[in-house]
């Protein structure tokens, strides 16, 4: 407790029956349904009224995606672009495969070395962390990153909207950092594209970013180096210059306070020195605020961590993985319904560590799949158990890899491409890149630009096609490049009763 690039897109849409996936493009269906007002909660993480808190007191058992968080609060999307730091996200027996991380002290029983799902803990205090706190170890390499979505949407709408989190903001550079997200859409992992390895992550269909990184000229100093506003997929990079930022001490392991102000025209962020103890902390200081057109009103906060290239830019090639540590993450405003979530496990099937690598072990994330003409569905793959009970809408939300024509010298024409399934063994559908994600990629094209081969998908689903208990759904492609073979991963059955 506290007392004081390559491009990857994100795709909102709805399926339909043996045919094409259409835009969503607005707010309308359960999103505009998610959003009416409720009432303010109680006090909590520092807010008069926390209409969400979160201070990490203890693990929650069950394991899983969300590893010690609970996960009927949390939803983890891990996403990586490079196999172990390759060149490939599929290659050989590689499905988005992660290698071991590197822990510092945590709690007792936590083994020094962990891979996906133990990479997400809750510690135990320290002589400088004097509170229980989060800890993300993202060993997710060139270009990865962990994000973790708070399943309660935060709603701004007509107001000027507050964010605290306490967090170690001692970025390493090319190493890695730590960003705020606010999303429309309830997809995880959001990144930006800047330049062909900057930074690789899905690029959502509408977000705020704030990344802090190490941009102040002093060792011990960390700011905001990019405010990103994203609106149909183009996004703003507003890069703080040093006339505009202002900076305060960071520590490594060490938490600072953040204060996010935000409203649909402008965003406002503060921070304080960096705490001795992890519990009391000095009074906030502005680093950065900018005036900005947000086109959403509610979204999903979401903490994520990066993994730029640890291996490759640390001084011996021998930093496996980004750790952060968080605590006393809340928002204020009214308190809106949360989704009932069912998920598809990660494989965590074994991958090969190629000789001469850091890595001791990896395991896979993702799932391969074939193409639907040649070799039919792929293998199906089954969701946690879900309570249908008063169900009001359903979709489904993952991330789809593919070849796309200027990633890794791939061929083709991404108009044409399809992601086939079919849940339960019903109708199959398909989706199809949408008019937005097609503009945007002939945009980048166009100038020369990278464009990478994640979509991050959010597709609606039939409540008839759905039981109470486990289901299952079956992926295919079609006029998909093999050479290196499509993929799925991070599967979420997301349903309102609201």
């Amino acid at each position: 407790m506290r007392t004081t690039l390559l491009l990857i897109l994100v795709a909102s849409c709805s399926s339909s029956h043996a045919g094409a996936g259409s835009d969503g493009g607005s707010a309308a269906g359960p999103d505009a349904e998610m959003s009416r007002p409720g009432p303010p909660g109680p006090p909590g993480c520092g807010l008069d009224a926390a209409a969400f808190c979160d201070t990490f007191d203890a693990p929650t058992a069950g394991g899983g995606r969300e590893g010690d968080l609970d996960p009927k609060k949390w939803s983890i999307v891990r996403t990586e672009q490079a196999a172990l730091g390759g060149d490939a996200t599929t290659i050989g027996d590689h499905v988005i495969p992660v290698g071991t991380a590197t822990l510092p002290t945590c709690r007792t029983g936590v083994p020094a070395q962990v891979v996906p799902d133990q990479d997400i803990l809750i510690c135990d205090t320290t002589d400088t962390l004097q509170s229980n706190t989060l800890m993300v170890a993202v060993a997710e390499q060139n270009y990865g990153q962990i994000a973790a979505r708070i399943r309660q949407p935060f709603d701004f709408a007509a107001r000027t909207g507050k964010i605290v989190f306490d967090a170690t903001l001692s970025p390493s550079g090319l190493l890695g950092w730590v960003a705020l997200d606010i999303t429309e859409d309830p997809i995880g992992a959001p990144s930006y594209l800047r330049v062909q390895n900057e930074e690789n992550g899905p690029l959502p269909r509408n977000a705020l970013e704030i990344h802090f990184d190490q941009n102040c000229q002093v060792e011990d100093q960390v700011s905001v180096n990019y405010i990103i506003v994203i609106t149909n997929y183009v996004h703003n990079i507003i890069e703080v210059s040093n006339d505009q930022r202002h900076c305060v001490t960071m520590k490594p392991g060490q938490l600072n306070h953040v204060e996010v102000d935000v409203s649909t025209g402008h965003v406002a962020i503060s921070a304080s020195p960096a705490s001795d103890d992890g519990v009391t902390f000095a009074p906030v200081e502005m680093l950065a605020e900018q005036d900005i057109s947000l086109p959403f009103t509610s979204g999903y906060v979401q903490l994520s961590t990066y993994n730029h290239a640890s291996v490759k830019y640390s001084t011996d090639h021998d930093i496996d993985a980004y750790v952060a540590r968080f605590d006393n993450v809340g928002f204020d405003g009214p308190v809106l319904p949360v989704e009932v979530a069912a998920e598809v496990p990660n494989s965590l099937t074994a991958a090969t560590v190629d000789a001469g690598s850091i890595f001791t072990t990896a395991v896979n994330l993702g799932y391969k799949l074939g193409d639907l003409g040649t070799s039919g569905f792929s293998p199906s793959l089954s969701f946690t158990p879900i309570d249908l009970t008063g169900a009001h809408s359903a979709q489904l939300t993952l991330i789809w890899w593919s070849l796309f024509p200027s990633y890794n010298g791939g061929q083709g024409d991404v108009s044409t491409y399809e992601l086939d399934y079919r849940l339960n063994g019903g109708a199959t559908h398909t989706f199809r890149p949408t008019a937005d994600q097609l503009a945007f990629i002939a945009t980048q094209l166009a100038a020369q630009q990278p464009v990478g081969g994640s979509l991050g998908l959010r597709l609606d689903v039939d409540l008839a096609e759905l039981v109470s208990g486990a289901n299952t759904i079956e992926f295919a492609t079609t006029n998909v490049p093999t050479s290196y073979p499509p993929a799925v991963s991070n599967l979420d059955l997301l349903v309102s009763t609201q």
